[in-house]
């Protein structure tokens, strides 16, 4: 039996556009993540890798100890993320694939426009009345606001002269 370009997704040609034609016609294994795709991702991929890197323990302090809800609590913060990415218009995220096609990472862009039409929105941990606006308990919320500020200091220094950059989440 023949097999087709959906039974193997990496060397598939990606036949459905992104929103900004990025990936018409590459072979790769590279696929559009769809927003039923985000809580698989980020439990599978984004945690996962995420969670032992410096930033990761900057912003969760204790990270190893970690009881099942909070990681749970972590993943969804997470999901939410990718979803919000999805939707925002300006992101392309894209499942990258192993030859065997599970799943291997995710990767990015954004394209930056014009960032005086940004919005702030303000946040307090574990707030399920404002489910978008939640964020994980074990969060540090003063090291992540730090954070957040160095890197969007570093980001308005290299590309803030610049209109319509593709940049990497």
């Amino acid at each position: 039996m023949a097999s087709t370009a959906s039974d193997h997704p990496s060397t598939a040609v990606v036949e459905q556009q992104s929103q900004a034609g990025y990936l018409e016609g590459v072979h790769a294994a590279f696929e559009p993540v769809q927003a039923s795709d985000a809580d698989y991702l980020a439990g599978a991929v984004e945690f996962a890798a995420c969670k032992s890197s410096p930033l990761f323990q900057v912003m969760f302090p204790g990270a190893g100890d970690f009881s099942g809800h909070q990681k749970d609590e972590i993943i969804r913060w997470y999901a939410q993320g990718i979803e919000d990415a999805i939707n925002d218009g300006r992101t392309l995220l894209c499942k990258m694939r192993h030859l065997d096609g599970t799943v291997a990472g995710l990767a990015g862009w954004v394209v930056e426009r014009d960032r005086t039409t940004e919005k702030t929105t303000a946040v307090t941990a574990g707030d399920e009345k404002r489910p978008e606006n939640w964020l994980p308990r074990t969060l540090d919320m003063s090291s992540w606001i730090e954070v957040s500020a160095e890197l969007r200091r570093e980001r308005e220094r290299v590309i803030g002269h610049l209109d319509n950059v593709c940049r990497m989440p």
